[in-house]
């Protein structure tokens, strides 16, 4: 029997620590979110607990939908699905181990649908060849893919799961080797101190750094990415598009600054391109690696609750596994 496997993105799964209490996915814990007790690596006792579908503070009032309403459409398809839970604060390659342990677990093929950082742990496992014989179709959105500048500004100013809550602090996004994974090679960078703007490497040291990070460890993981996939398998890359994504920072009096959209285009600064808020859309079609990519309009923290990503996802399952 085929079962639908279910990877989230990051934060889509809770983290529990020694004494089974759930540190991460409660709802307190995206409204305060617990930075010390997640920062690696004295955080990295916690383990994967369940995949967090949806936050509710106020049943039907206050909550939100991550994966609540694709898991009830796929069950509703008549779809046999499981869901892959991780630590996505751990580095892409041991998430794609920890996805072939997974799968090795599992009786029958698997068909793979992911989100976001769980479609670069996909990418690696079937790259790595372990799973190809299992893996029918795999389905990535929103794939972060050859990397989101969203993650570095990260580093900066921390991450706020949801938009009335508390942030994650930069110092512990910079503890998480996930973020630095997603870190693209390059990015746009305009010099205030010396009125130009230039293109300048991610993946090496330089004025942008002002604190220290695995670089090496984040060039091999891009280059590992790279790898032709497997002959065989259908992967389709869903890539939004029609919002606003940064895509550079600013440098002013040495010091790194993201201004908003507004300042930008006042100022005429080429700092944000068409994307889904977060990742840079994938050109459509044919991908070097062995892939196709579909350009959807949805947004990407929340893509899975569209109902064009639903209808794309489940034509494709029926395409590939009837």
């Amino acid at each position: 029997m085929l079962t639908v496997i279910h990877v989230p993105g990051g934060m889509g799964s809770e983290l529990i620590d020694a004494k089974g209490r759930r540190v991460w996915g409660r709802v307190r814990s995206f409204l305060r979110p617990p930075s010390r007790t997640l920062m690696l690596p004295d955080g990295g006792a916690l383990r994967p607990g369940g995949v967090v579908t949806r936050v509710r503070a106020i049943p039907r009032l206050w909550e939100v939908s991550l994966y609540h309403k694709w898991l009830l459409r796929l069950a509703d398809a008549g779809f046999r699905y499981g869901a892959f839970a991780y630590d996505w604060r751990r580095p892409m390659e041991e998430t794609a181990e920890a996805l072939e342990a997974f799968i090795a677990s599992i009786d029958g093929d698997v068909a793979l649908v992911s989100h976001s950082q769980g479609g670069l742990a996909i990418l690696r496992a079937l790259q790595r060849g372990a799973i190809t014989p299992r893996v029918r179709c795999a389905l990535l959105v929103g794939l972060p893919m050859p990397g989101s500048f969203w993650a570095y500004r990260c580093m900066f100013t921390g991450l706020r799961p949801v938009r009335i809550g508390g942030s994650i602090s930069p110092e512990a996004m910079r503890s998480f080797r996930s973020a630095w994974d997603q870190v693209p090679p390059s990015a746009t960078m305009v010099d205030l101190d010396r009125d130009e703007t230039y293109t300048v490497d991610l993946h090496s040291r330089g004025p942008w750094y002002p604190f220290e990070g695995p670089l090496e460890e984040v060039r091999r993981a891009h280059e590992a990415l790279r790898t032709p996939l497997p002959d065989g398998v259908p992967v389709h890359a869903l890539s939004s598009t029609g919002f606003p994504t940064p895509c550079g920072f600013v440098m002013r009096k040495g010091k790194v600054a993201f201004p908003s959209q507004r300042e930008c285009r006042r100022r005429g600064w080429p700092l944000y391109h068409d994307g889904d808020a977060s990742v840079p859309p994938l050109p459509e079609g044919p991908h070097p690696l062995g892939m196709t990519v579909h350009r959807l309009h949805a947004l990407h923290r929340y893509a899975f609750n569209d109902a064009g990503v639903q209808e794309k996802l489940l034509a494709l399952l029926r395409e590939h596994i009837g």
